[in-house]
């Protein structure tokens, strides 16, 4: 009778370390104002995350109240920061997190998908100058990739930002 008592208190035990655990492995929704021309974002985890070079990154994807497109945010780990790729079919962009702060910056080749005449085209280089600093201090993943979609669609030019919001 005892054994079976134990039997039952661990498997207890067991089913309730599963039940919380298995919640903290996917993140919570995260949603926020991105006081732009887009609106409220919501952010989950991305069913298909963005590969390079055979590599899978772990995908965020970024949705707007004003927006048909989904937008995708990928995390490639570096030595020393991250590196945060943000992709939608007509245009990308590069985020870096370090001790000194996040920023945007250049798009490294390796991340590139879109041919860079049209992605140059489309880029805002007042605002591009504007976001290399957003911040002077690290900022967690989920802080970052917050950050990226508030300051994201400042990036596109004024007359290209509904072409960007379209499936």
């Amino acid at each position: 009778m005892r054994k079976l008592h134990l039997t039952s208190i661990f498997f207890a035990i067991a089913v309730l370390l599963a039940s919380i655990f298995g919640n903290e492995a996917k993140a919570a929704d995260l949603t926020g104002k991105s006081n732009t021309w887009l609106g409220e974002y919501k952010i989950s985890e991305a069913t298909q995350p963005i590969v390079v070079k055979g590599k899978e990154l772990k995908t965020y994807q970024l949705e707007y109240a004003n927006g048909e497109a989904t937008i995708l945010v990928a995390v490639d780990p570096q030595k020393r920061c991250k590196n945060y790729i943000v992709r939608s079919k007509r245009f990308e962009a590069q985020y870096t997190c370090s001790k000194k702060g996040l920023g945007v910056k250049s798009l490294a080749y390796k991340y590139s998908s879109i041919a860079p005449e049209q992605n140059d085209a489309l880029l805002d280089g007042q605002q591009f100058k504007v976001q290399q600093k957003l911040t002077l201090t690290s900022k967690t993943e989920q802080e970052a990739v917050q950050l990226i979609a508030c300051y994201f669609p400042r990036l596109i030019k004024q007359q290209y930002r509904p072409y960007i919001a379209q499936k």
